[in-house]
């Protein structure tokens, strides 16, 4: 089995359809095919803003048939009673289809995690903690306390007023520390990004996944992984940006 890790989208469906295309995940009329692939996005899968309800709605339905498991970003948390980004519009439809879907804070692939932002040692609290302990931490607390400090927790480098220094797995900047085990995340723009280890299979740190894929993007990527951790390709697609969609 191998995994094809999917960035932040905020409602840009024509960009999900493009990157699956392109990655040459096999697709039906209804969706997929079973061929082994496992297709994963990073949360931000919508944008919640009021200009971007239609395709909010539209990728939400695609996703169900496109993407295997999809993490929850901070643009859907505030649904889940966590905090408001600026601009997060409360749509009562949009709301309800968000809740009814299936949301995981994290996935695991061997001993690389994946997470919206990324872990920080503050999250981590113990330097010699694991990615399969913080992964298993993560998934119990999502179960009991949707709006943890671990999910919720804005640092000094997204808001001046914060008391945290540094920010949960919905918030934490590109620019905090990590965690020392492998992770990829996004939550941060770098449409310079990504930068990709040298070794493909004994890398360490962390890819931000995160190239802005909003409306008006032309540039979408989107990164393979083998189940053994080890990196695949990126795949890149360009589109005009005419077909490009949502804020």
């Amino acid at each position: 089995m191998r995994y094809l890790i999917i960035g932040d989208l905020h409602g840009n469906w024509r960009m999900l359809d493009a990157l699956i295309d392109k990655a040459g995940v096999a697709r039906t009329q209804d969706g997929r095919e079973a061929d082994g692939d496992f297709v994963v996005q990073l949360g931000d899968l919508i944008n919640a803003v009021a200009s971007s309800l239609d395709d909010d709605r539209t990728i939400l339905a695609r996703a169900r048939k496109l993407i295997d498991v999809v993490l929850v970003g901070n643009h859907e948390h505030p649904y889940f009673g966590g905090p408001r980004f600026s601009g997060f519009w409360d749509d009562p439809e949009l709301g309800r289809a968000v809740l009814a879907a299936a949301w995981q804070p994290s996935f695991l692939i061997r001993d690389v995690l994946l997470t919206h932002a990324g872990v920080t040692p503050e999250i981590a609290a113990s330097p010699q903690a694991t990615a399969r302990e913080i992964h298993d931490s993560l998934v119990a607390t999502w179960g009991t306390n949707r709006t943890a400090a671990c999910f919720s927790q804005i640092g000094r480098a997204r808001s001046r007023w914060s008391l945290s220094e540094f920010g949960g797995i919905l918030w934490s900047d590109a620019a905090e520390p990590r965690a020392p085990f492998r992770q990829v995340h996004g939550h941060t723009p770098d449409r310079d990004g990504p930068r990709l280890p040298a070794d493909p299979h004994g890398w360490t740190g962390s890819i931000n996944l995160d190239v802005g894929m909003a409306r008006g993007a032309t540039r979408g990527v989107a990164l393979w992984v083998e189940q053994d951790g080890s990196l695949g390709r990126l795949v890149e697609v360009e589109l005009d940006p005419e077909e490009s969609c949502a804020t």
